[in-house]
């Protein structure tokens, strides 16, 4: 069966969408889920054995847009330098997740910043 998610880097970083965080885990062994849905109230997995974050990103969300990036890039970055497994995730894959993996790959110096034209 194809995998929905994505692996981002080094089989340690992965993001999809919540309904992928169940394969993450069981896939790869993912230990921390950074849950970027500001709705989100548990684990999109709630049986899942992980540490669970969450970073409210949204229309309605709870603070600055940027800061609460940066910290959902903060949380990824800090459990791939721990050693650990990291998934990420929005509701549906796209939007918020793949800011965070653009957010992560540069902050990681795997990807440069997008040049203005």
């Amino acid at each position: 069966m194809p995998k929905n998610y994505q692996n981002l880097m080094d089989d340690k970083i992965f993001f999809g969408g919540a309904a992928d965080v169940a394969d993450m885990v069981k896939n790869e062994g993912v230990e921390v889920i950074v849950d970027l849905r500001s709705e989100a109230t548990e684990c999109a997995d709630p049986n899942a054995k992980v540490e669970w974050i969450k970073v409210p990103l949204g229309d309605n969300a709870e603070g600055p847009q940027d800061e609460l990036f940066q910290k959902a890039i903060n949380c990824v970055v800090e459990a791939y330098k721990s050693g650990k497994k990291v998934g990420f995730h929005c509701a549906g894959g796209g939007g918020r997740a793949g800011a965070v993996a653009a957010g992560t790959l540069m902050t990681l110096g795997k990807a440069s910043k997008p040049r203005r034209g």
